[in-house]
């Protein structure tokens, strides 16, 4: 048989048939096998997506990662090396806002490929839901993998703020010690240590990423932060070493550091071939799958978060030379890394260092030079502080219902009661016996009679000319108990007469203002009369409700000239903004209960012209003073009172330092300690009683367990003796049966 000659163009024809042929079957085996897409899809509190390609339908998977929910999107097959990068927070004037979307599209657009490489970002915590979404459709836009990790503003709420040092445990808040401007930087930061740790903590990011990329069967895992860029260039070097026999073999080589080159202008020069870094400063650092070290989720982002773990793995660098407190050390220098590595001489860890990463431009020049590293710093802690503010701002209006017009002393709630019973006395018979809560209402209109009468009086300037400070207290005093008593009468019966009463005295003292009747805000601050305005709580609630009941026109005038005066108070009480030192500070700082009271003071007033955040901060910070304060009946009462003003914060004061405040009362209130039944009911006179402290009673039975045998305790004589009149005397909020419980 004669065999036929094929030409070459022939053969290759041929061949190139059966390879279409090959492929075409390969493609159609591989769709068959195909697993089926998951369909498990994370809860979160917008909608990530709002329109998906259907080839490229967006899948999440729910993985749980110690003290981490993460969303996960994508799921991709396993590779060599994990590139995951952590997107935070933007924080002004640190950060230029607009640099997270412009960075993240140029890595996006620019960055090495290689199919070893799975790359990966972490939204962690993002704050402004316009910017995630933004953020996680530009992912979309480029097929991108990522996961989120949600805030929520719950979980936060519960945070509160570090109120002792770590190192002895003692109030460095209220501390007198003179700090420089670097020093009350770090003071401020640790204080809000727990928020900062839920809101912006990067190492539990970073160690969630770790262990991410452990499950998806990665040997090397790169945690690093958002602004990281490798050219092909650095890539190439840092390939090189991962892969190397060298590396592979050696068990020793769990780490890598990479040095990094922080740019100082706009990112394209690193598209330049010839560019050349600087790659000096503090490097990301790079884990084998196997390594047993994990970054520190105990400091907050901005206290060292890597340097820390850079210590513990012995990376030289100007770390070791930065001021480290006690607690720190324990958690660095004191705990080395035990963990395979190669040694020094000084059979230290020796971890060794590949390639380069370009931190990408901040917006900022000015921050990135290296001579600018402290303004940087300071800069940083500036914006964390402001963030953390608006923060308590959002948790007080979104979580705790926070509106200006709140009491923060009294019950709004009881007060509409007294008010329904007045009415339903009114419609039945004036001749009911009166229960417990009438003889509250009793009570009130009795006090609204004698204030009236009072206020009536020619002699109703209070003060005579060039008064002394307590006679300015003691005339401030009995006008707010006889405003509170006016406004309570007229808010429960509608008795304009109690309203007239109330505005004349008003008018008497804001506007009017003869000669020594209130000093000058600026005045009282710098006299060092704060506690001519200790009834200031007791004062913005009567306010608040007058307001509240009373829309005219002349009352709204009236209250104008009041809010204004209270204003320029608030003004020259409050802290300086750099928390430089001032009067205020000295107040802020002091341990007696001048300190207390400046907090109450301005805990209100902070309320009363809705600044929330600033209400939060001094509710919450005074609890510290609780392990200071020496223990007296006038104190105890003054941290009921103060307990009372912090619930609407969502601060419970009684919960505090193991119910220190419960067992204060215990000390001081006959009956709440092993008293007997007798000495509960000896005392039948309205001086002796408040001089036990048993006026704070009708509050303290339902927080206090050590009290809970005087439940069966006849205390109905407390009724008849806590009058307006005395409470007065002890400066004491009057009407108890009508405050926050």
């Amino acid at each position: 048989m004669k065999l036929r000659r094929w030409s070459v163009a022939r053969l290759r024809a041929i061949f190139l048939g059966l390879f279409v042929v090959s492929v075409a079957v390969t493609w159609h085996v591989t769709m068959g096998l195909r697993p089926a897409a998951l369909s498990l899809r994370a809860d979160t509190r917008a909608k990530m997506h709002a329109s998906a390609k259907a080839s490229t339908a967006s899948q999440e998977v729910v993985e749980h990662t110690k003290l981490q929910r993460v969303a996960i999107k994508a799921v991709t097959p396993p590779a060599a090396v994990f590139f995951a990068r952590i997107i935070g927070n933007a924080l002004p004037p640190r950060h230029d806002p607009t640099r997270t979307l412009i960075n993240l599209e140029f890595v996006l657009a620019h960055e090495f490929q290689d199919s070893r490489v799975q790359k990966h970002w972490v939204l962690n915590r993002l704050l402004n839901s316009t910017i995630e979404q933004a953020i996680m459709s530009l992912l979309d836009q480029y097929n991108a993998s990522y996961s989120r990790i949600p805030f929520v503003l719950e979980e936060y709420a519960n945070a509160h703020f570090t109120l002792f040092d770590q190192d002895d445990n003692s109030d460095h808040l209220h501390s007198n010690a003179t700090l420089d401007e670097w020093n009350q930087n770090l003071l401020l930061s640790s204080i809000y240590d727990a928020k900062n740790l839920y809101a912006m903590s990067i190492n539990h990011a970073r160690n969630a990423m770790i262990e991410l990329g452990i499950a998806k069967g990665a040997k090397w895992i790169l945690p690093w932060d958002e602004n990281c860029f490798l050219t092909s260039k650095a890539w190439d070097m840092i390939a090189h070493d991962l892969f190397t026999p060298d590396a592979v073999d050696d068990d020793a080589i769990k780490y890598f550091v990479v040095w990094m080159d922080r740019l100082k202008v706009e990112n394209d020069v690193v598209l330049d071939p010839a560019y050349v870094p600087n790659a000096w400063e503090e490097p990301q650092i790079i884990f084998r799958r196997d390594a047993t070290e994990r970054f520190d989720e105990a400091l907050r982002y901005g206290r060292r978060d890597k340097a820390a773990l850079l210590i513990r793995l012995n990376v030289p660098g100007v770390w070791f030379e930065w001021g480290w407190s006690a607690w720190e050390r324990l958690r660095t220098f004191d705990n080395p890394s035990s963990d395979g590595s190669r040694r020094s001489t000084d059979n230290r860890p020796k971890v060794p260092s590949t390639g380069f990463v370009i931190r990408l431009y901040s917006g900022n020049p000015v921050y990135e030079d290296q001579a600018f590293g402290f303004h940087r710093e300071m800069a940083r802690a500036e914006a964390i502080a402001r963030q953390l503010e608006s923060l308590e701002d959002q948790v007080m209006r979104d979580v705790l219902q926070f509106h200006p017009t709140n009491l923060v002393v009294y019950s709004k709630h009881k007060l509409l009661r007294a008010k329904q019973l007045f009415q339903t006395q009114v419609d039945t018979s004036p001749l009911d016996p009166p229960d417990n809560d009438r003889a509250i209402v009793v009570d009130v209109l009795k006090q609204a009679d004698r204030a009236m009468r009072l206020v009536a009086m020619p002699t109703a300037s209070f003060v005579r000319a060039k008064a002394t400070p307590q006679d300015v207290s003691v005339a401030f005093e009995s006008m707010v108990y006889n405003l509170t008593a006016l406004v309570f009468g007229s808010f429960i019966s509608n008795n304009e007469d109690y309203a007239h009463h109330a505005l004349q005295l008003l008018h008497q003292w804001f506007i009017r203002q003869p000669d020594g009747t209130l000093p000058h805000p600026a005045k009282l601050v710098r006299s060092g009369q704060l506690m001519t305005m200790r009834t200031l709580p007791l004062f913005l609630d009567t306010v608040k409700l007058f307001h509240d009941s009373h829309l005219d026109a002349y009352t709204s005038g009236v209250l104008l000239h009041v809010r204004t005066w209270l204003r320029k108070y608030y003004d020259d009480l409050a802290l300086d903004k750099a928390y430089r030192p001032n009067v205020a500070s000295r107040w802020f700082r002091s341990a007696s209960r001048r300190g207390m009271h400046y907090d109450m003071q301005m805990a209100s007033l902070a309320a009363y012209f809705d600044e929330p955040a600033v209400y939060r901060y001094h509710a919450d910070t005074v609890q510290s003073r609780m392990l200071s304060d020496g223990v007296s009946i006038p104190t105890m009462r003054d941290w009921v009172h103060m307990a009372t003003i912090a619930q609407s914060a969502g601060i419970d004061v009684w919960e505090f330092h193991d119910h220190r405040l419960c067992a204060n009362v215990a000390m001081r209130i006959p009956c709440c300690g092993n008293s007997s039944t007798y000495e509960c009911t000896a005392a039948t006179t309205a001086d002796v009683m408040f001089a036990n402290g048993w006026d704070m009673l009708p509050l303290v039975l339902s927080k206090c367990v050590q009290c809970s045998a005087l439940a069966t305790v006849q205390l109905e004589q407390l009724d008849d003796v806590v009058s307006l009149h005395v409470a007065r005397a002890w400066h004491v909020p009057p009407f108890l049966h009508l405050w926050q419980t």
